[in-house]
């Protein structure tokens, strides 16, 4: 049976790895029409303008985070103030770890077209999220069911439907 002396440095390189899992879990991939590639972590995230949402009915769960819109117009992704013509064939397609995908229309994120919000959050209550629902989760604002709203989300993509 091993000592503990022997066993530390297979103890210290195991958290090690976790810490670097979990590191690499609060990342964001981003993807556009082209198949450029943006990785945006929590931090950078935080930077960003923020708003908070009330969710109805229940006014008691308040979420924070950043719009959709301004993380990919800020990423460099998409211009999303006057969606028309060839980008009104734009999907947005957010996945989440759990194997959950969500498909929304570009122009959802342009007030002209939609009054409710797209956030991509990262507080709830003023916490973090859980660990079973974050780092980040879509909230889809106005939706009479919240079936396009996702927890751990790991990925979201632009893709041409054209």
């Amino acid at each position: 049976m091993p000592s503990f002396i022997q066993a530390l440095p297979l103890a210290l390189a195991c958290a090690a790895w976790a810490l670097t899992g979990a590191a690499a879990a609060a990342e964001l991939k981003l993807v556009g029409l082209k198949g450029e590639v943006r990785l945006v972590g929590e931090t950078e995230l935080k930077a960003m303008p923020r708003v908070r949402l009330k969710l109805e009915p229940r006014d008691i769960a308040s979420f924070e985070g950043v719009p959709l819109g301004d993380l990919l117009a800020k990423t460099g992704l998409a211009k999303i103030d006057g969606v028309r013509g060839p980008m009104l064939a734009v999907v947005i397609v957010v996945r989440a770890s759990d194997g959950y995908v969500v498909a929304l229309p570009l122009s959802d994120l342009d007030p002209a077209f939609r009054s409710g919000r797209i956030v991509l959050a990262d507080t709830w209550n003023d916490k973090p999220l859980a660990a079973d629902e974050g780092p980040f989760h879509l909230i889809v604002e106005g939706d009479a069911r919240p079936a396009r709203s996702a927890h751990s989300v790991v990925s979201i993509e632009l893709r041409s439907l054209r």
